[in-house]
């Protein structure tokens, strides 16, 4: 390759480069005057976002949908893998991450977050009745699944000698375990009620482990630093006016 074919690549590329910053820059606004809020959601995670009768429905959703309503915007729900959510909110092609995220110290270095609007939910060690797992000691050496980024992970990642499988959702994990291929799933216990309720509860055997817990928080793209003002100003009259406390009911959350 010649110095002038060389040439030509690196302007090339360059050009690439700078159409796609101009893109994103482009490509959306953070504006209060914004008359919609685009929000990245994983449609796989009960109670806060899944898919039921080919529409998107739970407590994120509705959350957001009361949002919408108190800001007099538009929400757009856009589904997409849960380990895509973060970096596009980072690039702006999201406004806002629903989903039961929680504000972790370093995903606070890349993204925005509103105040908790859930609180305390424990973590949950779950297995089944007829091979019940009662303590941490119990899972060392023995296979367990949690979901992939969430709290669990980081946590049961943090202790030795456990064998890990990481799914994309609580359902795959919860059939891991139902099938035998793994001894326990470990979660939040909001993300495990619901197949308490799905399934015979006597299937299972959960304990909560000791002082941990994991908060929600919507999650904003850096980008928009008054939209995440405006988020929480919402958020908070929604805990004083007693609303968020009847949304979380209506979803069997417990806080």
């Amino acid at each position: 390759m010649n110095k002038q074919t060389m040439y030509m690549l690196s302007v090339l590329m360059l050009a690439v480069v700078a159409a796609g910053i101009w893109h994103l820059s482009k490509s959306k606004s953070c504006a209060t005057g914004d008359d919609r809020i685009i929000v990245g959601i994983s449609a796989d995670f009960p109670p806060f976002t899944y898919m039921q009768e080919s529409e998107v429905v739970g407590l994120d959703i509705d959350l957001m949908r009361e949002i919408g309503k108190r800001l007099h915007k538009e929400i757009v729900f856009t589904d997409m893998p849960f380990g895509t959510l973060l970096p596009s909110l980072q690039m702006g092609t999201i406004e806002v991450i629903a989903g039961g995220l929680t504000a972790t110290p370093e995903r606070a270095k890349h993204v925005l977050f509103t105040d908790p609007y859930l609180e305390r939910d424990a973590l949950l060690v779950v297995s089944l009745s007829s091979a019940p797992i009662k303590s941490l000691e119990e899972l060392k050496d023995k296979e367990i699944v949690v979901n992939e980024g969430y709290t669990a992970d980081l946590y049961i990642s943090a202790l030795p000698e456990i064998k890990i499988m990481r799914l994309k959702s609580p359902a795959e994990a919860i059939l891991a375990l139902r099938s035998g291929r793994v001894a326990a799933f470990v979660s939040a216990y909001n993300a495990v009620k619901p197949f308490f309720d799905q399934y015979e509860a006597d299937a299972f055997h959960g304990f909560i482990i000791p002082d941990t817990t994991e908060n929600a928080s919507l999650a904003v793209a850096p980008q928009c630093p008054e939209l995440q003002k405006e988020l929480q100003k919402v958020i908070q009259s929604m805990k004083a006016d007693g609303s968020m406390q009847t949304l979380l009911a209506k979803w069997g959350v417990k806080q």
